[in-house]
């Protein structure tokens, strides 16, 4: 009697489980109605590295075989990433954005991520709402031009699982980083130690001329900046 119900709160559980996969399939069949729902499970989807828990080693391969028959490909896949993750950090409501439409949030998600200001997303959010889709794809690339003349900046995600001995020591090290970098930014801070060790241990001259050539540019770029703002 034991064991049968043993099994029976195990199925409950498996049942009780989401399956993100399934549910951004239902959402994209139902796009028009779905797609605050459907960027958010896809952000969730990318942030949870739900690949691997399907058996993929990449979230490319995992589009291309789960969600390839909807019409997602990967690129529309992240273009739903990124929507989820503006809805997400701004925690903006659906009755918010939702008479807006996926293809003009889709045009400004990415414009918002850059912002931090809560004005600012609310004034972007209104002008999207005043354009037609024509009008606010111009904007957009309005935008972009302003910061033509600025070097793209491309990021990279790590995760990193530590014991707690491990955690305190990185912590510890990350701190005495941003007393030296005089700076508050982890990134920042995590940078510089690698840097530093790279520059001490490192036997591939390219490398280090590389890090070396990179500090002088960014100093240089750092000083006119501070130059054009007096």
């Amino acid at each position: 009697m034991a064991k049968v119900k043993a099994k029976q709160k195990q199925r409950a559980l498996i049942k009780r489980e989401r399956d993100l996969t399934e549910e951004f399939r239902t959402c994209i069949k139902k796009e028009a109605e779905l797609w605050y729902e459907s960027a958010l499970i896809a952000y969730e989807i990318y942030k949870t590295e739900e690949w691997l828990k399907k058996g993929y080693l990449s979230a490319r391969d995992y589009v291309e075989s789960e969600l390839e028959d909807l019409g997602i490909s990967y690129r529309i896949f992240m273009y739903r990433v990124k929507m989820g993750e503006a809805i997400e950090k701004f925690e903006l409501k659906k009755d918010e954005i939702v008479e807006l439409g996926w293809t003009k949030f889709k045009d400004i998600a990415s414009l918002l991520l850059e912002r931090e200001d809560a004005y600012e997303v609310d004034e972007l959010i209104s002008k999207a709402k005043e354009m037609s889709t024509r009008e606010l794809s111009n904007f957009v690339k309005e935008e972009r031009m302003k910061y033509r003349h600025e070097p793209i900046q491309k990021t990279t995600r790590m995760t990193f699982t530590l014991l707690n001995e491990q955690g305190e020591i990185v912590n510890e090290a990350l701190k005495l980083a941003c007393e030296f970098a005089q700076t508050d930014d982890m990134n920042v801070a995590l940078t510089y130690i690698c840097t530093d060790f790279l520059m001490n241990h490192s036997t591939d001259n390219e490398t280090i001329n590389k890090i070396r050539d990179e500090v002088i540019k960014r100093s240089e770029a750092k000083r006119q900046k501070a130059g054009r703002k007096k």
